[in-house]
């Protein structure tokens, strides 16, 4: 027998790893009206891609202020390397959260499907 209600949940808190927070009071048809998984993982989506916003802007930032024409990644010990190394751990999260919304986006389409075909 399948249970649509316990996949999307397993797909929400455990592939995208989201709490579905409902209001207490709430009926279980006034729940499945609102669908609070889907808005949980539209609100951590749009949280991801503006936190990738935010990174790629403070790597512009970065990099229109570096200073002079020297090495991008040298190899001692300087203020050169560690300007590298953060600009490239401020890439990497970046992309982390790139593929975090990607994620959400993913779960969400199978959630919709999922509820599309409830009625079959």
């Amino acid at each position: 027998m399948w249970r649509t209600n316990a996949v999307i949940s397993m797909l929400v808190e455990d592939v995208a790893e989201l709490r579905i927070l409902e209001p207490p009071d709430t009926s279980p048809e006034e729940r499945a009206a609102e669908r609070p998984e889907l808005e949980a993982l539209t609100k951590a989506r749009r949280r991801a891609l503006l936190v990738s916003l935010v990174d790629w802007a403070a790597i512009l930032v970065l990099l229109a202020f570096h200073s002079g024409p020297s090495s991008f990644l040298p190899f001692e010990a300087s203020t050169n390397t560690v300007f590298t190394l953060g600009v490239l751990a401020v890439a990497t999260h970046a992309g982390f959260r790139l593929g975090q919304a990607r994620t959400y986006k993913t779960v969400t389409r199978a959630c919709q499907d999922l509820w599309e075909r409830e009625g079959d």
